[in-house]
Parts: structure tokens; C-alpha cells; sequence
């Protein structure tokens, strides 16, 4: 069997990966996932890469399924506060991987993918320094409460910008440092086709 040439960001041409096998699937919930990697003997070596769907679908998708309000809507703090499905999700995957890491804290990039500036060719940091790296998933749940309400969604989606970042943290990682990359979206994808590098 052959194996499959890709380009990647930042020349060198392009470069022979192995021919993956498809991932069983180990876990039905996060608790599962928790366990999983809490099992995995990573402890002390996760590191979390968020990416975040920023398209106007989110709007969309949340008049049918969020109370007629976009999917990113932000409450105000107060007893009654609901959580949006982007926030539920940033809590329930950085409590299940604190878990698996003995209860410490995982350093989360956090990144935004589908609004107006970056559309489908890039990704934007919500930390503001470039890096995107928060110390736990509660700065970066802060952090996507602060800005959020900023942006102008826009689109197309395009997974390959956020895919190309984790693999960037994939190469700087620490020996033995496991990246774990979440797209979280609304699940509309409008490009199939991988954009150009560059």
C-alpha cells in the first residue's frame, strides 16, 4: 500500500505520513474519556488545544435548537444562568481531562476558527498573545466569555486551519507530551476541500 503525501504549512515540501488505522472507539462520554486518558499513564503530560466554531451557523443552528439564540450567546453571571452548548463543552471536556491528569490543571491553547477575519484560512488566538496557551480550561472558559460577545461570526467553516495549528503544537511539544486536539463546532462544514497553506 502506498502512503499519502501531504503539503503542510511552512514549506519543506511535502512530507510521507504512515497510513493510520482507523481509532477505535474507546469511550460513549466524557467520563469514559476521562478514564481512558486517565489510565493512559499521561498524567502530567496532556495538553488541550481548543478550537473554537466562530461561523454565522452557530446564530443559525441556535434559533431552532438554543431558544432562538446563537449558540455563542453569553448570560449574564446570576442565579438563573444557563451555560451555552460552546461553554458546557469547554466544562465538561476540562474537568474530564484534569481528572485524567491526577487533578492538576492542563494548559489549554485556545483558538477560534470562522469569523469575519479569519474566515477559513486561519485561526485566531482568544489569548491575545499569539500562543493561545491558557493555563487551565478555566482561564480559557474566561477568556471565551471575555471575547466571544467581540467577534463578528461569519464563515466558511473549514476544520484544516485549527487541524494545522494542533499539529504546530504537535511540534513543539515536550517528549512524551500528548496534544489532544477538540473542534468544537455546530457541525455545518461548507468546504470539504482542505484550503491552500499560506
Amino acid at each position: 500500500a502506498s502512503e499519502p503525501v501531504f503539503d503542510l504549512p511552512g514549506g519543506g515540501g511535502p512530507e510521507v505520513q504512515p497510513v493510520l488505522e482507523p481509532p477505535r472507539v474507546l469511550a460513549k462520554s466524557l467520563r469514559e474519556v476521562g478514564d481512558v486518558l486517565g489510565n493512559s499513564g499521561l498524567a502530567g503530560r496532556l495538553r488541550l488545544v481548543l478550537a473554537l466554531d466562530c461561523t454565522r451557523s452557530n446564530a443559525e443552528k441556535g434559533k431552532r435548537t438554543f431558544g432562538g439564540r446563537s449558540l455563542h450567546r453569553i448570560h449574564a453571571a446570576g442565579a438563573n444562568t444557563m451555560p451555552n452548548p460552546f461553554e458546557e463543552t469547554i466544562i465538561a471536556v476540562g474537568r474530564a481531562v484534569e481528572a485524567a491528569n491526577g487533578g492538576a490543571s492542563v494548559p489549554v491553547s485556545l483558538f477560534g476558527f470562522g469569523d469575519r477575519q479569519s474566515r477559513d484560512r486561519d485561526v485566531f488566538s482568544f489569548h491575545g498573545n499569539g500562543s493561545g496557551r491558557c493555563a487551565s480550561y478555566k482561564e480559557a472558559l474566561e477568556r471565551y466569555r471575555q471575547l466571544i460577545g467581540k467577534l463578528e461570526l461569519d464563515g466558511p467553516t473549514s476544520y484544516a486551519p485549527a487541524i494545522y495549528k494542533a499539529m504546530e503544537a504537535a511540534r513543539e511539544a515536550q517528549a512524551g507530551e500528548m496534544v489532544v486536539l477538540l473542534i468544537i463546532t455546530d457541525g455545518q462544514v461548507t468546504q470539504r476541500v482542505m484550503p491552500a497553506a499560506g
